[in-house]
């Protein structure tokens, strides 16, 4: 640029637009004055990783600009963030057992936790495996654009309660078969076999004792070792069904109080039990779109793998929370039984008319489709169903449904209604441990009246 046009520049009005010398910050210097923008309030971005101990804590000090990765005790960390210097921050945490409390402790305090998965924070993880790389790792991903939605919601404090008690009932339901497995395997290494069911074995182990000493008697160091150990088994297995059956009594009164309950136990094969894992899971169906997103919460729809181009659709993901899983699953297993016996009454009969209404899209898959993957996608369906029936507000509805009927007539003319409880084989259990309890009993007080 020669010096003409240089100064041909300089000549130009501020207003001009090819005027690229003017200053943007200039102001008329007559009329009403530009009021300054007034910029958001802008929250400091902090990663933390947790820990039971200690706490990593990384950020930016906004005045120094240094970037100031340390690690805290618990007790700094909450002084950390109730006092903080820097104003209210947004706290990203990884997601694993106590960032629901922590994520309370921020909100308290007028922080914003964001909540981040774990396969998020490792697969962006460039440095060795240790805290201080985790936490900014975590302070990183705050920066991203999308980071709100690969962010996990924050539970209220009641609703965590009530995960842990559904959580609470499947262990116990575990622990259960693990005991009801041992004491198999204890009778069958001595020649005793017993049929499925905490009843069948416990009958057969009071069988087994009765046997023992009726052969051995009383006075030999085998009968009395047999009289500990069905003892310990009696008493795990009683303890164990009796606080199972206690968390289940209250699963089911508090489902017939919930209005959200009532209107999922409108869907065929949905009870209380079922209807409270649902509504406690989903929380709130506002936090979906659409019903996908809470049957993909579920993991009750297939993932994919693909490259170049090429995308293979594969199975149902075996990651996700275990328990919701398990009842839904064992309510599609129960709709696709009564649909399939259904039919073949039907195909039995003489006039070839099946006995109830079917539905005519599980019939229809069945044919084409092995069990699970049917029963997979009752269950994907069903979600979809339990998300609308709460986003409406409204019951269940089976002419906007695909499923079976909620209660249909049998050819007598009685009414059928769906099974809503799981059937519990409580008192039989309860009565078999009782009378092995009872054996020991009188045995040892014969034992006395004889010394």
């Amino acid at each position: 640029m020669n010096k003409t046009k240089i100064a041909a520049a300089f000549d130009k009005p501020a207003s001009d637009p090819k005027n690229n010398f003017a200053s943007a910050s200039e102001e008329p210097e007559f009329g009403p004055k530009k009021e300054p923008e007034v910029k958001p309030l802008v929250r400091l971005p902090v990663g933390v990783d947790l820990a039971k101990k200690y706490i990593q804590v990384c950020f930016k000090d906004p005045v120094t600009g240094k970037i100031i990765n340390k690690q805290l005790t618990r007790a700094q960390f909450a002084k950390f963030l109730a006092g903080s210097k820097y104003g209210p921050m947004m706290v990203g945490m990884e997601a694993c057992g106590t960032c629901t409390y922590w994520g309370h402790f921020c909100l308290d305090h007028g922080h914003i936790p964001v909540i981040l998965p774990a396969q998020l924070v490792h697969a962006n993880n460039t440095g060795n495996k240790d805290d201080a790389n985790d936490a900014r790792c975590i302070w990183r991903l705050l920066f991203l654009p999308d980071i709100e939605t690969k962010k996990i919601r924050l539970r209220s404090t009641d609703n965590q309660d009530l995960m842990s008690m559904m959580k609470l009932q499947e262990s116990l339901a575990k622990i259960e078969t693990q005991i009801e497995n041992i004491v198999r395997h204890y009778l069958l290494e001595r020649g005793v076999t017993s049929n499925k069911g905490a009843e069948s074995v416990m009958n057969s182990l009071k069988k087994y004792c009765e046997d023992t000493i009726e052969v051995l008697g009383l006075e030999n160091e085998r009968s009395a070792m047999l009289s500990v150990v069905s003892s310990s088994f009696c008493g795990l297995m009683k303890a164990n069904i009796s606080s199972e059956q206690a968390i289940t009594d209250y699963i089911i009164s508090w489902a017939a109080s919930n209005e959200k309950c009532k209107l999922l136990m409108t869907i065929p094969y949905v009870g209380p039990i079922a209807a409270a894992a649902i509504a406690i899971y989903m929380e709130d169906p506002s936090y979906f779109k659409n019903g996908r997103q809470f049957t993909a919460l579920c993991r009750m729809v297939p993932y994919h793998t693909g490259t170049g181009g090429k995308v293979e659709i594969l199975g149902i993901h075996r990651n996700g929370c275990s328990w919701i899983k398990r009842i839904l699953f064992e309510v599609s297993m129960g709709m696709y039984m009564r649909v399939m016996k259904a039919l073949k009454e039907g195909q039995n009969a003489a006039d070839g008319k099946v006995p109830e209404p079917l539905s005519e899209w599980i019939v229809n898959m069945a044919k084409r489709k092995p069990i699970k993957k049917v029963v997979c996608a009752i269950a994907g369906k069903l979600c979809r169903i339990s998300w609308a029936v709460l986003s409406s507000g409204t019951p269940y509805e089976q002419s906007k449904s695909s499923l079976i009927q909620p209660s249909v007539a049998s050819p007598e003319g009685k009414v059928k209604s769906c099974r809503t409880v799981r059937k519990s084989n409580f008192n039989g259990v309860m009565s078999s441990i009782e009378a092995v309890e009872s054996f020991w009993a009188a045995i040892n007080d014969e034992a006395q009246q004889a010394a």
